[in-house]
């Protein structure tokens, strides 16, 4: 299996994760992030992004996990806190 498909058919998380991993696979874009925001409340915002990231990476839904790798984790969080921030900038 090539790097590209490493995660194609997983059904779980890895316990670890690199940067790497998250650039290349596992990145929110700003289309995800408006589309997550709009969808969701603030404490399902993250939980749904990570689910959308497993889906488009492995191409199937992920149906449990024990774990988020932190890097992961931070990454998505970032990415939904930024959305919000710069939304209650706007409004002020």
């Amino acid at each position: 299996m090539s790097f590209a498909q490493r995660f194609i058919g997983a059904e779980t998380l890895p316990s670890r994760m690199s940067e790497l991993d998250v650039q290349q696979f596992f990145s929110l874009s700003k289309d995800d992030i408006s589309a997550v925001c709009e969808r969701f409340r603030d404490d399902r915002r993250v939980a749904a992004a990570i689910q959308l990231l497993f889906l488009r990476a492995s191409g199937r839904p992920m149906d449990r996990f024990a774990t988020v790798p932190k890097v992961l984790l931070r990454s998505v969080c970032e990415a939904v806190a930024q959305r919000e921030h710069r939304q209650s900038a706007i409004t002020l």
